[in-house]
């Protein structure tokens, strides 16, 4: 269950003189105008952090941005529509969502609490920088191919999102104009972030570890099982392996459930802030909050959000993930390395080709072979 307000997108639409905004894509991280089109990436915020850990990269996290913009804008270009009318109306505004992944796992590196004051101020300065430098590359490409066809300085500029740009940066665009209507949008990321190996989109971490329930394939017969497997949050597992600081850990490592709803709230609409698009982003929700409550920090956060959904604990009968506190994921790694085989061997492979090596047993026969490749084994 979810909520959107057209009212805020529209308020907010950058081509406000020329289509309204009518719809979302299925999980609300961008409005479109009809025969809109989805055109997004996503920059992995974990892998923008600097040598000594205190602080973002903030040359590389721009190199990024100027190269996830073009990037986006090419892709415009080269694909093939399925309408006609969908071909059109693209490339007339040029609509792009450049996007994150990783804020939570960033967060943790940085040392900063997702739900405190102070990582809410982290954050609010690492999307103002995205926010700046992607509409200055989108007016860099305008300069150099030309602006968006329906582009229009002076409208344009009276969008409410524009209103909340720099002088600076409202000279440059009326000077050189826009490559693109809109150019950020903060999308879930589930599979990609999964690949990469981070968390997901700006949520925080769902928890150190969790056990995962599901249904498989019984072997030899066509009956279906109950299964359940342990997933460590592969930083939780470094971190812990490198300093083994269970304190530290459990304070930075807050898990999605832990933080209360309003802290969620101030999340978003932090980022939301600077997002011209739209931002996706999970509400987590005890099973006994209050309704009353939810509609006062509708009321409060609301007016800022132009959608947000909401998922309550146990909603859906038997829950797939239950989260483990730090101190049982430690206790799964210590009694996981107890149990490892005589002869083990572990390498990490991040070109993709690994040597395969047995772990044997007493009698060094070779006895089990293991691949473990970002969170899932």
């Amino acid at each position: 269950p979810g909520v959107l307000n057209i009212g805020l997108a529209n308020e907010m639409n950058n081509i406000h003189y020329h289509k309204p905004l009518i719809s979302t894509n299925p999980c609300g991280e961008i409005w479109l105008e009809a025969y809109g089109c989805c055109d997004l990436g996503a920059i992995n915020l974990a892998q923008h952090i600097n040598e000594d850990g205190t602080d973002f990269d903030w040359d590389a996290l721009n190199d990024t941005v100027n190269l996830g913009i073009r990037f986006l804008d090419d892709v415009l270009d080269v694909n093939t529509y399925p309408l006609a009318e969908i071909e059109k109306n693209c490339k007339d505004v040029r609509r792009i969502g450049l996007g994150v992944m990783g804020l939570g796992h960033a967060l943790v590196k940085l040392g900063v609490r997702y739900d405190r004051a102070d990582g809410r101020k982290k954050v609010d300065q690492l999307f103002n920088f995205i926010k700046k430098n992607a509409y200055e590359a989108s007016t860099y490409l305008a300069a150099e191919k030309g602006c968006f066809p329906s582009f229009k300085a002076e409208p344009f500029l009276e969008s409410g999102f524009c209103k909340t740009l720099t002088k600076s940066l409202r000279r440059k665009i009326m000077e050189y104009g826009m490559r693109n209507c809109a150019v950020l949008t903060i999308a879930p990321t589930g599979t990609t972030s999964i690949l990469a190996g981070t968390s997901s989109g700006i949520e925080p971490i769902f928890a150190p570890g969790y056990k995962r329930t599901y249904y498989a394939d019984a072997e030899g017969s066509n009956d279906r099982v109950l299964k359940t497997e342990i997933v460590i949050d592969p930083l939780f597992e470094q971190l812990w392996r490198e300093s083994g600081d269970l304190e530290s850990l459990a304070d930075v490592f807050v898990g999605a459930m832990d933080i209360s709803v309003e802290d969620h709230l101030r999340m978003q609409a932090v980022c939301q802030d600077h997002i011209d698009n739209a931002v996706s982003k999970t509400i987590n929700m005890p099973s006994d909050y209050p309704m009353e409550d939810w509609s006062a920090m509708m009321l409060k956060y609301g007016p800022r959000l132009k959608g947000t959904t909401v998922y309550r604990s146990g909603s859906r009968g038997n829950e797939p993930l239950t989260p483990m506190s730090a101190q049982e994921a430690i206790e799964y790694l210590v009694s996981k390395n107890d149990d490892a085989l005589l002869g083990a061997a572990m390498s990490d492979c991040p070109s993709g080709v690994c040597d395969i090596l047995p772990t044997g047993d007493e009698s060094n026969d070779a006895a089990e072979v293991s691949l473990e490749t970002s969170e899932s084994s």
